[in-house]
């Protein structure tokens, strides 16, 4: 009876053991499966966030072009202006050293007049 006792006792021990070892089996498959699709999910992800990132890259290059070619186009403008205006002011200023030096002629002319009219009375 003893022996039948301790036969029983191991092959209880035994199918424990199996038992035991096929619950950590399955628990590892799962794990495995667990991790596989995380993976999946995770480089889904990836590939959406980095299609938007792109996208994002693409505005922003498109954006600042714009401004460039924006701030091109009034600074252009302004030089235009600019150099209508300075051209405005050295004809002016043409103008001007020309009236002076037509009026120091003149009065240098009258001073020869003058000096004439004095070596003439004298």
């Amino acid at each position: 009876a003893k022996k039948a006792a301790a036969a029983r006792r191991a092959a209880a021990a035994a199918a424990a053991k199996k038992a035991a070892a096929k619950k950590a089996a399955a628990a590892k498959k799962a794990a495995a499966a667990k991790k596989a699709a995380d993976l999946k999910k995770s480089s889904k992800f990836l590939k959406k966030s980095s299609k938007f990132l792109k996208k994002q890259l693409a505005a922003a290059k498109k954006a600042a072009a714009a401004k460039k070619a924006a701030d091109l186009k009034k600074s252009s403008k302004f030089l235009k202006k600019s150099s209508k205006f300075l051209k405005k002011q050295l004809a002016a200023a043409k103008k001007a050293a020309a009236a002076r030096k037509a009026a120091a002629a003149k009065k240098a002319a009258a001073a020869r007049k003058a000096a004439a009219a004095k070596k003439a009375a004298a």
